[in-house]
């Protein structure tokens, strides 16, 4: 039997759990692509407003990942952000790095997830910025395990 596919907007909160069940984030969905693209700004704590609405609290971070966990139903959504407000012309940086030329880029997205521009960037400016890449359901799990850990941050 097909799995029931679960559909998510921008502003819509998941829960963020491992295989064990255990909560690891919270996410913000700030973007998407409809591809299967999402930019999400994490937090690690939240509390409940009402059975609809959340309230994200404390230091966050964005990465863009897929959405896999988000329809499959193991990333559930919780609520919508009480203090979030759609910016329909919010633009998103990522750092782009190339090691063997020694040289970093931040690319500029925008809510659907394209890519707009890319600027060079100085040595200094990289550590405010995480990687351009997507990342997987299962590499999102294993590496906000870690950050809670103290093994790794946001932007390694």
């Amino acid at each position: 039997m097909a799995r029931k596919k679960i559909n998510y907007d921008i502003g819509n909160v998941i829960s963020v759990a491992n295989d064990d069940g255990q909560q690891l984030a919270l996410c913000r969905i700030e973007g998407m692509d409809k591809k299967g693209a999402v930019i999400g700004r994490f937090f690690w704590k939240g509390e409940e407003i009402d059975d609809a609405r959340v309230r994200l609290i404390g230091d966050s971070f964005l990465w863009i990942f897929g959405d896999l966990h988000i329809v499959d139903g193991k990333w559930p959504i919780v609520g919508v952000d009480d203090n979030f407000v759609l910016k329909p012309d919010v633009i998103f940086g990522f750092l782009n790095s190339v090691p063997i030329r020694d040289q970093s880029w931040i690319a500029y997205r925008d809510i659907r997830v394209k890519e707009i521009e890319s600027v060079k960037l100085l040595d200094a400016e990289k550590p405010i910025f995480t990687s351009n890449s997507a990342k997987g359901a299962k590499f999102v799990e294993i590496r906000l395990k870690q950050i809670l850990e103290g093994l790794k941050t946001p932007f390694d």
